[in-house]
């Protein structure tokens, strides 16, 4: 009985030990995810009839523009940057927990006038 016991000990803790090893990793995952995000501001196209959200080039880590919170078009976004790093977000990264693009986080939050993890505000046109 005893040695079940210990045996039973020992298979319970590596069980507890793995579980553990795992929640770390996943915590490891979102942390990194968190620090890789960046805050980008859409300043739009010289013509304002060329804006086009979709347009990584579109955006910077700077605001050429206030947020005014009128519900038009996006302002501020927390995205990724490019692997390439040239400055500019990448709209076609996975929002975690989402599986969808922060490309469709975008228009989901233009079409519902609501922010969300990836709209941090709005500005008007």
């Amino acid at each position: 009985m005893r040695s079940i016991m210990f045996l039973f000990t020992i298979i319970l803790g590596m069980g507890v030990t793995a579980w553990a090893l795992n929640d770390n990793k996943a915590t490891e995952q979102v942390l990194q995810e968190i620090l890789e995000k960046k805050e980008w501001h859409f300043n739009g196209a010289p013509d304002p009839l060329n804006n086009n959200i979709e347009n990584p080039a579109q955006y910077s880590q700077f605001a050429s523009e206030s947020c005014d919170g009128v519900e038009e078009t996006v302002c501020k976004i927390n995205a990724p940057a490019l692997p390439s790093n040239s400055g500019q977000p990448d709209l076609n990264a996975i929002v975690t927990g989402t599986g969808q693009t922060v490309k469709q986080r975008i228009a989901l939050a233009l079409s519902t006038k609501m922010p969300n993890e990836t709209v941090a505000a709005f500005r008007s046109e």
